[in-house]
């Protein structure tokens, strides 16, 4: 009680001569937090003193003190830059590690050794230190003391089989998710999303048709799956459709015969686009690029599969041109980056069509279509996410159901990964780029 009393008075006294007093109450209030957090978990004198001395050293980095008399002048604690441990989500998530790490290591201790768990204890504190925004990464990632990385939601169900969980971009972290969701109508043997479609649209997630009811709309609102009360106007599931989005709405295209028409949903209403494709595109993609909306591949029962590129411009869809390396494709994915259009995946018909030229990545410029690479493993009826030079590939249909991450550097594929297999298959689950602190499971 003394220590705090005095850092009042102190406090007070600094307003008159430092000018980033504000910011010293700030990373006080951090210090007597750490310095509880450390202590209430203490079980000897030992660990008892190391928190005092680490109480210490926390108040002489804060602006104004002893190793910033300045305040931020010269002083490069995290709060004198743009680092916010509170909000920033690296941050948390590498606390979240820490704590994780520590329940571990107490596990490993024998019943009643208080000398294991405060040691625990005290390697918890030191990891922290090393989290973005924190004294060994004060200006947050990237940083040498924790590994900063990308993260992806995936989400994806079948009749009998659900997975919900967020993973990081090498596989070394994966939690299991919870999003409330509306209940399942009792005439459904379907769960609520699968085969359901899903676009990412000015900011938000969008999900739309499904085996359960193939006219809802849906929006992911922070934790929670709310349906709205506009429908679509033709069903919808996302075996046999696909769908893309622009700056104004989502197109919902192809998955009822003769699949050559589309729909398109502003956030709003939605509304029938007129035009029609001259080919089926029942199983193909979509992808939105350089201001255009291109539908690639497909097939249909009653018609040989292609390869064919159409675009849909302001007067209808135009032929664009032919995948003619992937003329007996469907059911691969396509995803749009900044220079072009990445597509891997699909069932291959064509009797020459080799095991190695199922694994490749084909980039298409708009203008001529080329090999830039090759997935470690096929992948049917997947689902991707763009994560900056990261593309995320999550399996659909297709053992071992790999979820696989390549690197891109605008004009080939440099490496791939493995980082997770399913148990079983899920026709084109959900992806999108995630946040490891949001919507935590009970249970994992």
């Amino acid at each position: 009680m003394k220590i705090f009393a005095f850092l009042a008075v102190h406090s007070l006294a600094q307003e008159q001569t430092c000018k980033d007093w504000e910011l010293e109450e700030r990373c006080l209030d951090q210090c007597r937090l750490i310095y509880t957090d450390c202590t209430q978990n203490c079980s000897d004198n030992t660990c008892q003193t190391q928190c005092v001395n680490r109480y210490s050293a926390c108040m002489a980095d804060c602006p104004c003190n002893i190793n910033c008399p300045n305040g931020c002048d010269g002083c490069d604690h995290p709060l004198c830059g743009n680092c916010d441990a509170e909000s920033n989500m690296y941050s948390q998530q590498c606390k979240n590690e820490a704590v994780q790490k520590e329940s571990l290591c107490k596990k490993s201790c024998e019943m009643a050794d208080d000398e294991c768990y405060s040691q625990c204890h005290l390697e918890l504190m030191n990891d922290k230190m090393d989290c973005p925004c924190m004294d060994n990464c004060p200006n947050g990632c990237p940083c040498d003391s924790f590994k900063c990385q990308s993260y992806v939601s995936v989400f994806g169900e079948n009749y009998h089989y659900k997975e919900s969980y967020v993973i990081s971009a090498d596989g070394s972290f994966r939690e299991n998710r919870h999003y409330d969701s509306p209940p399942e109508k009792a005439s459904s043997q379907y769960g609520y999303f699968d085969r359901i479609g899903h676009e990412i649209f000015q900011g938000d997630i969008y999900f739309f048709g499904g085996r359960s009811d193939e006219l809802k709309i849906a929006k992911l609102d922070a934790c929670e799956v709310v349906e709205l009360d506009v429908r679509l106007l033709f069903p919808y599931d996302s075996y046999y459709g696909a769908s893309t989005a622009d700056e104004e709405e989502i197109y919902i295209c192809f998955s009822e015969s003769p699949y050559r028409y589309c729909e398109g949903f502003d956030g709003n209403q939605m509304r029938e686009i007129s035009y029609t494709t001259e080919y089926s595109h029942q199983k193909g993609c979509m992808a939105y690029y350089d201001d255009d909306v291109y539908a690639i591949g497909g097939t249909r029962s009653s018609e040989p599969t292609h390869g064919e590129v159409e675009i849909l411009g302001y007067s209808g869809w135009t032929l664009g041109v032919t995948m003619n390396e992937r003329r007996g494709s469907y059911g691969h994915e396509c995803l749009s980056v900044s220079n072009g259009i990445l597509l891997f995946g699909g069932v291959a018909e064509e009797p020459d069509y080799n095991w190695e030229k199922k694994k490749a990545v084909h980039f298409f410029t708009g203008t001529n279509w080329s090999v830039v690479g090759y997935l470690k493993e096929r992948q049917t009826y997947p689902s991707g996410a763009v994560i900056g030079n990261s593309v995320f590939v999550v399996s659909g249909r297709k053992k071992p159901y790999a979820i696989e991450r390549f690197e891109w550097n605008g004009s080939n594929v440099t490496s791939s990964e493995i980082i997770h297999n399913h148990i079983d298959n899920l026709t084109r689950p959900m992806v999108w780029e995630g946040n490891p602190t949001l919507c935590e499971a009970e249970c994992n």
